[in-house]
């Protein structure tokens, strides 16, 4: 019985975390990437993402930069200090500045992109982040 349960488990595609105050975006990302056969978990906010029960299983967060409350980067910087899992973190926004790219990418960010996000840019960036 605890072999087909580690089997399934083994089976399951990485989780990704969709996070965006749009809903709009956040619904066309997470369309976008279970249409590739990921799952997905969309959340609207990061506060909701650091609040989650399934933060453990979640192998990588695509994150708008600019949200209300708690943007990308302070939800970059709350991740990599969680001693139990820090997932990879891939930041997109309509609004990049030479500077917000720099300090996601020196906090260890796999992708900063620019919205509207080319399909094809995403799922190659998270294919590299998970090794896929």
């Amino acid at each position: 019985m605890l072999e087909n349960t580690l089997a399934t488990v083994r089976l399951l595609p990485p989780l990704v975390a969709v996070v965006d105050d749009d809903a709009g975006v956040r619904g066309s990302l997470d369309s976008l990437l279970r249409s590739e056969g990921m799952r997905t978990q969309p959340f609207a906010s990061a506060r909701e993402l650091m609040q989650s029960p399934l933060l453990e299983e979640i192998s990588c967060v695509v994150t708008d930069l600019n949200m209300p409350e708690t943007d990308g980067l302070a939800l970059q910087v709350w991740l990599s200090e969680r001693k139990s899992i820090s997932p990879p973190i891939i930041l997109i926004t309509a609004y990049p500045t030479c500077q917000a790219r720099q300090r996601a990418l020196e906090g260890g960010a796999a992708a900063f992109l620019t919205k509207p996000v080319d399909p094809d840019t995403l799922l190659e960036a998270i294919a590299r982040t998970l090794q896929i």
